[in-house]
């Protein structure tokens, strides 16, 4: 039988045995979030002058709608300093927070406008309010700009 050769992620003890930042290990969590594969990602810090560098965990988890994983650091691991629940998490805290921000992000819709745009006018709408979201107000002045060239451009004269 193969041995397992995945390092045990609970203590800091287990951890400090992990290669710094050459790469995560990742663990599967498994149980009551079986429908939505998630892994646990832990990424041991490089050591800096001779001292050992601040862990990070992040969580991984299929997006089903695109096609592949989906990785967001969490937090820094308990490797040097406390942990407090936020800025610094130990195993049990990562793994709730790995679970509760994959759900989160797996329920978010993946297309940011509305599939019930009827008009041409509600698409341009829809289409600036996420330029203005998603780059500021100066990409949004830019496409209401060129909307209302083109709409400009495309009507018929009038007599």
């Amino acid at each position: 039988m193969p041995k397992n050769t995945t390092p045990d992620l609970r203590s800091r003890t287990a951890r400090s045995k992990t290669v710094p930042a050459e790469r995560r290990v990742f663990e599967v969590l498994t149980g009551k979030h079986a429908d939505l594969p998630i892994a646990l990602a832990y990424r041991r810090g490089k050591n800096i002058n001779g001292k050992p560098g601040v862990g990070t965990w992040s969580v991984r988890w299929l997006n089903s709608d695109a096609g592949k994983y989906e990785l967001v650091r969490l937090t820094e691991a308990d490797d040097i300093r406390d942990a407090d629940g936020a800025e610094v998490m130990n195993w049990q805290q990562a793994k709730a927070a790995a679970e509760a921000t994959a759900r989160q992000r797996a329920a978010m819709p993946t297309r940011t406008t509305s599939r019930s745009v009827s008009t041409v006018q509600g698409a341009v709408e829809a289409y600036i309010a996420h330029q203005r979201k998603a780059k500021g107000e100066r990409a949004a002045r830019s496409a209401e700009q060129t909307a209302r060239t083109s709409t400009a451009a495309s009507s018929p004269a009038s007599s």
